[in-house]
């Protein structure tokens, strides 16, 4: 499968779900940016832990069922040799509010997608089919504003090194529409 037929394929899972969620009733919708780090080896066996940033929307129609969008970047800034890795993945999102605490969201999501990493010195990965499996939880600070923690388990199945730690964790806001 190339990488555009993969990126076609999320996109159109993504529209299509945001689609249906639109059309039902008026939806719940967070945006959040993260700071967030990789942990050593999740797509190359000699690539440290890399800093970077990620971006997520999820559309929630209901209580508790949504679909999220997950963009990320990892490597900026850092020296030409180090890799480079951006993400883009899609799919279901659980949330649920604990009943006495209105200002706690707590989810789980499982998200499929793509990977591209490069190091400027060669290309290391053409495209890549991503997998991440978490749970994070949002604290809210002001009505539209909540602070989010969140880890994952992620892997690029057809790429991963042996020795790969599978881990992203992040921290960042999230702003409720």
């Amino acid at each position: 499968m190339t990488i555009h037929r993969m990126r076609c394929g999320v996109f159109a899972v993504f529209f299509l779900g945001l689609s249906s969620i639109l059309s039902a009733q008026a939806p719940k919708i967070d945006v959040a940016l993260n700071f967030s780090r990789l942990g050593p080896r999740v797509f190359y066996a000699q690539a440290p832990s890399l800093n970077g940033w990620q971006a997520s929307m999820n559309v929630q129609r209901g209580h508790f069922l949504g679909i999220e969008g997950d963009l990320s970047h990892y490597g900026m800034g850092a020296n030409a040799s180090t890799p480079k890795t951006t993400m883009l993945m899609v799919g279901p999102r659980l949330t649920v509010s604990p009943i006495g605490l209105s200002g706690l969201h707590l989810y789980v999501h499982g998200l499929v997608g793509g990977e591209h990493s490069h190091s400027d010195d060669n290309k290391i990965s053409g495209g890549t089919m991503t997998v991440a499996f978490g749970a994070g939880g949002d604290v809210r600070v002001l009505p539209f504003l909540s602070l989010r923690l969140a880890a994952d388990w992620l892997a690029a199945p057809t790429s991963v090194p042996t020795n790969a730690t599978h881990r992203r964790s992040s921290i960042g806001v999230v702003v409720r529409f």
